[in-house]
């Protein structure tokens, strides 16, 4: 197996380690007992932008190596911004988008869960951030590649 598809089985295992953890009542119950009730809405909210900031980058990063850097045009030194496979990104946080929807939506039904729009909105933001780190990473690439010649 190799790197590139050693990621995404990866991606995907903290992926669904991540909706089962959305659809326990588990965390609730370890953070009633665990963590201040003053920070419980920080930390909750956080690990929403955190968590979905971090599947956009790592996601994000395995669409840009499958759709936009072949490795003959790695070797020529042509990874230029324009190669970046925008669309395919943009359908993936459509897609996590979704999964953060499809999750505020099942939480409806668990125990010690409720579902929220405003999480959903928390999501977003992690993608955006993720997107946007995964933005500034390939840019800096692409500058030091440019420098460097």
């Amino acid at each position: 197996m190799n790197r590139y598809f050693l990621g995404w089985f990866l991606w995907l295992v903290f992926l669904v380690v991540w909706t089962v953890a959305l659809l326990r009542p588990e965390p609730v119950t370890i953070q009633d007992v665990a963590v201040p009730s003053s920070l419980r809405y920080f930390l909750a909210k956080s690990f929403h932008v955190g968590t979905y900031g971090i599947l956009a980058v790592w996601g994000g990063y395995l669409v840009y190596v499958a759709t936009s850097v072949s490795l003959g045009a790695i070797r020529a030194g042509n990874t230029n911004g324009a190669d970046i496979g925008y669309k395919p990104i943009g359908f993936l946080g459509l897609l996590l988008l979704c999964h953060g929807a499809l999750g505020e939506f099942l939480q409806t039904f668990t125990s010690k869960r409720h579902g929220s729009i405003f999480d959903v909105l928390w999501d977003g933001l992690g993608v955006i951030l993720g997107f946007l780190a995964l933005w500034i990473y390939l840019s800096s690439r692409v500058s030091s590649r440019m420098v460097s010649k």
